[in-house]
């Protein structure tokens, strides 16, 4: 394992994931108090789903990252010292008054409790061999096939080995926004209340938004739509929400 390159990486990350959770939260609490419902149950637990989103997909990437570098399941131990680095960097954002925040809601007691455990159950399945809920095999063969062109079926692929490929079609945050707006213009939408739309709509111009850049932040894209797709199934029916997910990252 290349110490320095991953020490790097941790940095980075964490870097990231300050970010990351600013705006979450953030954007969560200036959505809630225009609606006058900042100190409510709700709010504090979209700050608990936001931070756990956060901290997972962040542990999953550094772990991504060292299992690529070493083409193994090495450094177990100096991973899982990140993840409770991450926590801690986390959890301090959450209670710190001068991040700017304005957090008088301070997130469920439980959180730092099912943070930890969901990062010793991290660190076991990679200590078994497990990797985000595959088991790729050991191989330091790294197989990359780009495709690109100005069609709209262009794709890259991208893989280590024969276990690890992922396909990624650059169609398919269009595809995401056109069934968010279809969603938009259903009839179930239509016959929502005035408070009902205006909710759905704020998270929708969330998840479109950010489908819409270059390089779209898939932790936000997965967040923001999974948070939609609840709404739709409450609202709006099933369908429409299979529809959102079936495009979702």
């Amino acid at each position: 394992m290349e110490k320095n390159r991953l020490d790097q990486k941790f940095d980075e990350l964490i870097g990231g994931a300050r970010e990351k959770i600013t705006w979450m939260l953030q954007e969560i609490g200036n959505r809630q108090s225009a609606r006058g419902l900042f100190i409510s149950g709700r709010t504090q637990r979209e700050f608990c789903e936001a931070t756990t989103q956060t901290f997972k997909t962040t542990y999953l990437e550094c772990q991504k990252y060292a299992f690529h570098l070493s083409s193994g399941f090495g450094d177990v131990d100096r991973l899982d010292e990140f993840a409770a680095k991450l926590i801690d960097v986390l959890m301090a954002i959450i209670f710190d008054g001068r991040s700017g925040l304005r957090l008088g809601l301070a997130p469920h007691p439980s959180l730092r409790n099912d943070l930890d455990k969901l990062r010793r159950g991290l660190t076991e399945d990679f200590r078994l061999g497990i990797l985000d809920g595959v088991r790729p095999k050991k191989d330091t063969e790294v197989k990359v096939n780009v495709n690109q062109s100005n069609s709209p079926g262009a794709n890259a692929q991208v893989g280590v080995g024969n276990n690890i490929s992922q396909t990624v079609h650059f169609e398919a945050h269009q595809e995401l926004i056109n069934a968010v707006n279809q969603a938009l213009e259903s009839r179930e939408f239509v016959r929502l209340s005035h408070e009902q739309k205006e909710e759905f709509r704020n998270t929708a111009t969330i998840v479109t938004d950010e489908a819409s850049k270059r390089q779209p932040d898939v932790g936000k894209l997965r967040y923001w739509g999974g948070r939609l797709i609840q709404f739709a199934e409450k609202i709006l029916s099933d369908v429409i929400a299979a529809a959102i997910k079936a495009h979702l990252p």
